[in-house]
């Protein structure tokens, strides 16, 4: 009987020891409203600090540089420098979205939208079935003239 009530003691102080205090538990809520407002205020920015962990660079002013190089405007607020969150993306993507348009000219914002959210489906629809129409130039008049013949009778 006496171990047993020993042993629901030890859980009872086990139980003390593990759960948090009040005052972590009141600064805890404390920090997570901060954040919440913070995240609400500022959820269309990205700090530098987050740019260098992204890009995997070194430093901050290589990270500033690289925003400035891209004509990025860095915003200042308190002790953080931001850059506007749709610009960063686009200036990420640019590369394939100048890809995307060079391959499929006529539907390139429709593809980036379903990379984007990623809906595959579509996106295999306009991979497999391209509506790239292509017109052939050649110098001189000869091959011209034989195309235009070619269309004109076909």
């Amino acid at each position: 009987m006496e171990k047993r009530k020993k042993q629901t003691k030890l859980k009872i102080e086990e139980k003390k020891l593990t759960s948090p205090s009040i005052q972590q538990q009141q600064s805890t809520v404390v920090d997570d409203t901060i954040a919440e407002i913070n995240n609400k205020l500022l959820y269309d920015k990205v700090t530098l600090t987050d740019i260098v962990k992204a890009m995997n660079m070194k430093t901050l002013r290589t990270a500033l540089r690289w925003c400035k190089s891209k004509s990025l405007t860095v915003i200042k607020f308190g002790n953080e420098n931001y850059v506007n969150l749709i610009d960063f993306q686009l200036q990420l993507d640019k590369p394939f979205i100048e890809a995307l348009m060079l391959k499929y000219p006529n539907n390139w914002a429709e593809l980036y939208h379903s990379y984007k959210t990623l809906d595959w489906a579509k996106i295999a629809g306009q991979i497999l079935n391209p509506s790239v129409k292509t017109k052939f130039t050649v110098p001189g008049n000869a091959a011209n003239d034989f195309m235009n013949k070619m269309n004109n009778n076909g």
